[in-house]
């Protein structure tokens, strides 16, 4: 059986149903959720009457249930915005966030020549959305993603089939670099850095644990990854990584220690800290 949507019946409950747990925008996010069960448009749902089968209207009941519950949107649909490309994600990967396209921008300041032929490694990729964004501007890219989590890795993979660069990319499950030979232009790293203790939104914690803690100082991540660095890298090699607030000094004092030197600090929105870019130090 299908029924026509009657936004001032259905919609409306489902929305109060959001707004009532604290959801902003509610009405967006149920367009959202109907748009992505009956395949169509955002727009459609927005200005036209949809049909939808008895079926999709228990489907669409269940994720704003699941919404109200403070699961993230981008987890119900399977999928999030990043760059210029549609990234699958889990509850076996870390949601990509705007913050994270600082590290394209970056990249493309220092490569103007989309033709280069530049190497990419990228150090808990995740859904690897740094990657692979990377790799879809230059066209004669190749990389390597690594990840502790086999789960992650196949969504990875599964990302690169859909944007047509599975055949310049290889992932790998290790710790960081280990066993990762090969000397890499850029490499590419979002570590775990919230503190043990930190109170997150509710949102923030359906992303796994692992890709969001970094020990009680938040810097553990950071003492692993430095000193692991030296054996993929040259003299021109650039290493972009993200920060957590308030953490550049001590970041800087680990880098600095392990005989590389911060040659840029990359600003978000917000004017925080958020991508430290680093080169070998010439004096070692």
């Amino acid at each position: 059986m299908f029924a026509v949507i009657d936004k001032s019946l259905i919609l409306q409950s489902s929305a109060k149903t959001l707004q009532d747990a604290g959801i902003e925008r509610p009405w967006r996010e149920l367009r959202h959720l109907v748009a992505d069960e009956c395949c169509c448009r955002y727009e459609d749902v927005m200005f036209f009457d949809v049909q939808i089968s008895d079926q999709q209207l228990n489907n669409i009941r269940n994720k704003v249930n699941r919404r109200a519950n403070h699961e993230p949107l981008s987890k119900i649909l399977g999928k999030v915005n990043f760059w210029k490309h549609v990234f699958c994600t889990t509850k076996d990967t870390l949601d990509p966030r705007p913050e994270g396209e600082l590290f394209v921008e970056t990249v493309l300041e220092y490569y103007k020549d989309q033709n280069q032929p530049i190497t990419f490694l990228d150090l808990g990729t995740g859904t690897g959305c740094l990657l692979l964004s990377c790799l879809s501007e230059y066209c004669n890219a190749i990389g390597v993603g690594v990840d502790i989590c086999e789960k992650a890795l196949l969504v990875a993979r599964q990302n690169a089939t859909n944007l047509g660069i599975a055949k310049r990319v290889s992932f790998y499950k290790e710790v960081w670099n280990n066993n990762i030979h090969g000397v890499f232009d850029v490499i590419l790293c979002n570590p775990p850095y919230i503190k043990n203790t930190e109170k997150l939104p509710k949102e923030v914690l359906w992303d796994p644990a692992i890709a969001l803690f970094g020990g009680d100082d938040g810097l553990r991540a950071y003492q692993e990854i430095f000193p692991m660095l030296r054996k993929n890298i040259h003299e021109n090699s650039k290493i972009l990584i993200e920060i957590g607030v308030g953490q550049q000094n001590d970041v800087c004092k680990i880098a600095t220690t392990e005989h590389f030197q911060l040659t840029k600090t990359v600003y978000d929105l917000q004017n925080i800290p958020r991508v430290l870019v680093f080169r070998l130090s010439t004096v070692v």
